[in-house]
């Protein structure tokens, strides 16, 4: 991808931040809540909604841990590495 084309996606993106974050700004003053409540119905709402699991099987849960652990040895992302994409272009500055 050329630098322009990030370029225009980094502003596209910014643009969009700008305006759920102000957006969540009117509705806490109109609500009486936090900022960071409305972020998180906008951002993480829909985590809420895709249908839950109501009980953990410790089995499970110790199967699955392991499984990662075995398909990825040195985490699930590996060593942390900086991409340069998108998150390190666009400022978040209003938590």
């Amino acid at each position: 991808m050329s630098a322009a084309k990030q370029t225009e996606i980094n502003a596209a993106v910014q643009k969009f931040l700008d305006k759920a974050f102000k957006t969540a700004a009117e509705l806490a003053d109109k609500y009486d809540k936090k900022p960071r409540y409305f972020l998180d119905l906008f951002f993480q709402g829909g985590a809420h909604m895709v249908g839950q699991q109501k009980e953990v099987n410790p089995y499970n849960a110790f199967k699955n841990e392991k499984a990662i652990h075995e398909k990825h040895p040195n985490g699930m992302f590996g060593k942390a590495s900086h991409h340069g994409g998108v998150h390190s272009k666009v400022k978040i500055d209003f938590l």
